[in-house]
């Protein structure tokens, strides 16, 4: 799981995608099943490795699903 923070979002329902606006510079992650882990990246790490897997397995050809939350 990876957990991001943001200032603001950016909605187009004609693509039916959200942008983080001002994204925090790090982006905190975890997991619970096979290994348990956790700890953080920065966000340049992270955006390299969303767009540098090859194959049907990375974010680019499957987006991950995802939640919204705000307060």
């Amino acid at each position: 799981m990876f957990v991001q923070t943001a200032d603001d979002l950016k909605v187009d329902p004609s693509t039916r995608t959200l942008r983080l606006v001002k994204v925090g510079q790090q982006t905190l992650f975890f997991s619970d099943r096979r290994e348990r882990t956790a700890g953080h990246v920065k966000m340049a790490d992270y955006l390299t490795e969303w767009t540098s897997k090859a194959g049907a397995d990375n974010f680019g050809n499957d987006p991950p699903n995802a939640t919204l939350s705000f307060f």
